[in-house]
């Protein structure tokens, strides 16, 4: 009998040795990889997304810099006209 609970007990012991390497998380090694990994694809999506605003940024700054020249321009056109007018009078 006392064998019996022995090799049951070296059974139940074993059994749940090998269910809890089977269901335990990742070791420390695999987890810093786990995050590494994250991290770098984050920085890289960060990355294009910072790409892509500046891209936006500068197309808006480009389109401001030829609205201020065309306006720039017009008011040099009419202050032509006006002393003209001026002139002519």
């Amino acid at each position: 009998m006392m064998m019996k609970m022995a090799v049951s007990f070296l059974f139940g012991v074993i059994t749940g040795a090998v269910v809890a390497l089977l269901y335990a998380p990742s070791s420390g090694e695999e987890l810093r990889g786990q995050i590494q990994t994250t991290a770098q694809a984050d920085m890289q999506r960060m990355r294009e997304e910072w790409n892509r605003n500046l891209a936006q940024m500068q197309a808006q700054i480009n389109k401001l810099n030829a609205d201020a020249a065309a306006y720039m321009e017009q008011m040099r056109g009419s202050e032509g006209e006006g002393a003209a007018a001026v002139n002519d009078k």
